[in-house]
């Protein structure tokens, strides 16, 4: 038997060894393992059978951007399984990380992410990762990419490293996949359209596939705003003419102070499920009456914080810079903000977060924004947690303002807080530790469910006991917090009696508080506003002195309350409206993109006293 067997062995070794096993061998595994690594890539969001079905010429421009980087390393180390032991890992890596970021995140890695690769690992540490269907296959596939690096080891080493005829087969991939590239990306009718960048993130990467989506974003790292259809400078001055043609708002002569909170995934389940609880999470706002509460549309659902707070603290809607990280790609310091605007009324700013200051570039973003201290990690003078969570809660976050806010002297004052306790995971603290149960089952989702509403709870009778506090001072002071953006697991409770647009809808659309020791004129807050218009509509609920812009977005909410990031928005009687184009839009929203477009793209046709003059 072992002489048979040795044999065999003998046998494929001389196979192995002649020209024509090994080109063949070579010819067929070269591009198809750069197809599993365009397939272990795409199947961050997409199924194999999802993958294959996608238009065979942008299958062939993916396979082509992976060609042309394996071509390369192959013909600079002479060596395929060399330049495969390099490119495999780093498609591997690329796929799994994306599959959990677009499933905790929202949506998915951007060359944009590199600079907050260190705020995304501490993210992910939060949850407890599920190996999902897709990552096993992920996985399978990885491990078939290392069985193809061995067995194209195996060839090269019986074949010379500098072999003249190899080197041009080498450069002839090179060439043919360079050739693919330009005509599919670059050249004067590209297969690929310019620019498919857009909120929808779903649809170009499922039309047009992963790697290509990442080559546009690479390109335009620098080219973040979308100019709108038709705009030009003369079209924002009119547009601004408009409004400041109209009657003034009234009431523009107190200066309350301000107080600004984003609480980290602060949602109310009841909006996506007919929820059912032992306890009311909600139970300490139901004890007062001089709440004012609604929902504020998020731009991003499931993740984002971010976008949010440059949507709230400026007043601008993302809609024109899709898939960026605004303190990132932005110059705050070009664009007025709530904060730029109230200095220029007199109001001292101070900004709270209990994070590393340079997390989502926050130690650039809010210092350009112009406020006068930013309190952060290490300014933290103790800690507090609930049960075994890793997230300081937010009471301890309050007890810190309160001081903070008792040292801004005796001028109307601003203060903004990011809070941290309702981060995910939600599968931290034992059965025992949570105060909320809910009554039905949501299969894998009831203990994290329990342990969330336990953490909503404790923020709703924190942020109570911090409107105690304010209610015992003199200073009028006007407070609204909201939430940056619903939990990650709450698309997968969604009832299935909303329709698609409903479900959107619910799910962005974030819980508000607003409370003051002033009168408050409700009209101009909404059941449902956009986030972006949110701090606006409160200052002018206040009475508060505000810029014209701020009056300006107040206003537009009582023709549109809700303009999502996408394009689609509400009008005042609730009715959906698709986006189909800018040129598409009511005057309105049109003059809104076009002033928009005109206050973040700055130059010398800005109108720079209509957004920080009042």
């Amino acid at each position: 038997m072992g002489a048979f067997l040795n044999k065999l062995k003998g046998l494929r070794d001389r196979i192995e060894s002649t020209a024509f096993f090994s080109s063949g061998l070579v010819c067929v595994l070269v591009p198809l393992m750069a197809l599993m690594q365009w397939l272990i890539m795409q199947m961050c969001y997409q199924s194999v059978r999802e993958s294959l079905a996608m238009a065979p010429v942008y299958i062939l421009l993916e396979t082509s951007l992976l060609f042309a980087l394996d071509s390369l390393l192959a013909l600079c180390t002479g060596r395929w399984w060399i330049a495969f032991a390099v490119t495999m890992p780093f498609a591997f890596v690329y796929g799994v990380l994306n599959h959990y970021v677009i499933d905790l995140h929202g949506t998915p890695v951007s060359i944009r992410d590199v600079g907050n690769i260190g705020t995304t690992g501490e993210v992910l540490a939060g949850y407890r990762l599920e190996v999902s269907r897709s990552v096993m296959l992920q996985v399978l596939l990885f491990a078939a990419g290392l069985v193809g690096i061995y067995l194209l080891r195996r060839i090269g080493l019986r074949q010379k490293r500098w072999d003249r005829k190899r080197i041009i087969v080498r450069a002839a991939c090179l060439l043919l996949s360079a050739v693919m590239i330009f005509f599919g990306f670059f050249g004067p009718r590209p297969i690929k359209p310019e620019v498919t960048r857009t909120w929808e993130w779903e649809d170009p990467l499922t039309t047009y596939g992963t790697l290509s989506c990442l080559l546009e974003n690479a390109l335009s790292v620098n080219d973040v705003l979308l100019c709108p259809e038709g705009y030009s400078d003369e079209k924002a001055a009119a547009a601004a003419e408009k409004f400041l043609g109209q009657d003034k708002l009234t009431g523009q002569d107190r200066s309350p102070d301000v107080i600004f909170i984003l609480n980290e995934s602060y949602f109310d389940l009841s909006q996506v499920t007919d929820l059912r609880t032992d306890v009311d999470p909600f139970a300490a706002f139901a004890q007062r009456d001089d709440l004012i509460r609604g929902f504020a549309t998020s731009p991003v659902v499931g993740g984002g914080t971010n976008c949010s707070e440059y949507e709230f603290l400026t007043g601008n809607s993302l809609h024109l810079t899709p898939g960026i990280t605004p303190f990132q790609s932005l110059d705050m310091g070009q664009t007025d903000s709530v904060v730029s605007r109230l200095e220029a009324q007199g109001y001292s700013t101070i900004s709270v977060n209990s994070e590393h200051r340079e997390n989502y570039y926050r130690h650039i973003g809010y210092p350009d924004m112009g406020f006068d201290r930013m309190y952060t990690d290490l300014d933290f003078t103790h800690r507090e947690y609930y049960a075994d969570r890793c997230y300081e809660t937010d009471r301890c976050l309050y007890e810190h303002l309160i001081d903070w806010y008792e040292d801004m002297g005796d001028g109307p004052r601003f203060a903004y807080l990011l809070t941290i306790q309702n981060h995910g995971g939600y599968e931290i603290c034992p059965p025992e530790d949570d105060l909320v149960h809910v009554l039905d089952d949501y299969g894998e989702y009831t203990d994290q469910m329990n342990e969330y509403l336990t953490g909503i709870s404790l923020s709703a009778e924190a942020l109570c006991d911090l409107i105690e506090y304010f209610e015992q001072g003199d200073r009028p002071v006007v407070l609204c917090m909201v939430g940056d953006h619903t939990t990650s697991f709450a698309n997968n409770i969604v009832s299935a009696e909303y329709s698609e647009q409903e479900a959107d809808l619910r799910l962005r659309g974030t819980p508000y508080v607003v409370w003051s020791n002033c009168d408050l004129d409700e009209s101009w807050l909404p059941e449902y506003v956009s986030l972006h218009s949110l701090g606006s509509c409160v200052l002018a609920s206040a009475g508060a002195a505000r810029s014209d812009y701020d009056s300006y977005v107040a206003q537009l909410t009582r023709q549109v309350p809700v303009f999502l990031s996408g394009g689609d928005w509400y009008d005042t009687e609730g009715q959906w409206h698709d986006y189909q184009g800018v040129a598409q839009l009511p005057e309105a929203l049109q003059d809104y993109v076009c002033l928009l477009y005109n206050n973040l793209a700055g130059g010398e046709g800005r109108l720079d006293e209509f957004f920080c003059g009042g």
